[in-house]
């Protein structure tokens, strides 16, 4: 009898320190995936959020330049119309009225390309997004499969953990009557 005593101590401790490993390790895991998917997402999203209000910023500053060229081009015309009867005043207007066009045409076609960077980058965020998307699916795959198999041994360290109480429960009368 004191000999399966022992084999049964035997199996219980290595039981216990199996069951233990396996619970560190599974936390060990869990807790790197997750991290390492809510930092990846993280950071995704703060790139696309950092973007969009690029993005925003050169749409306003587009906006603002042509309502400012509009603005400028209508008050040119103004004085133009006004000074036709003067021919030197009327081309020196013209003159003026051209370098300024084109300066606001630069401007313009610098936001333009700023817009179109803006909008390619942005693009290449949401690329990186549904990529970061589909990583999260896998992981929820990998911790639904963890879940299912941790449930299963979960249910079988249960009964264990409840004998290993009961055990150290009746140690602890044992010797406490020592």
């Amino acid at each position: 009898a004191s000999r399966l005593e022992l084999e049964l101590a035997a199996k219980k401790d290595n039981t216990e320190k199996d069951l233990a490993s396996m619970r560190s390790q599974t936390k060990a895991k869990m807790a790197a995936l997750s991290k390492s998917f809510y930092d990846k997402q993280e950071k995704y999203e703060n790139e696309l959020n950092r973007r969009a209000k690029q993005l925003e910023a050169l749409q306003e500053q587009l906006h603002e330049s042509s309502r400012q060229i509009s603005i400028d081009k209508e008050m040119q015309e103004a004085e133009i119309r006004e000074k036709t009867s003067e021919l030197e005043a009327r081309n020196l207007l013209k003159k003026e009225n051209d370098l300024t066009i084109q300066a606001f045409s630069k401007e313009a076609d610098l936001l333009k390309q700023k817009l179109s960077s803006a909008n390619n980058e942005k693009n290449r965020a949401l690329e990186k997004h549904a990529l970061t998307v589909r990583d999260c699916e896998t992981f929820q795959v990998q911790i639904k499969s963890l879940h299912e198999k941790l449930e299963g041994r979960s249910e079988k360290w249960k009964s264990q953990e409840l004998q290993i109480s009961r055990r150290e429960q009746d140690f602890e009368m044992e010797r406490s009557r020592f």
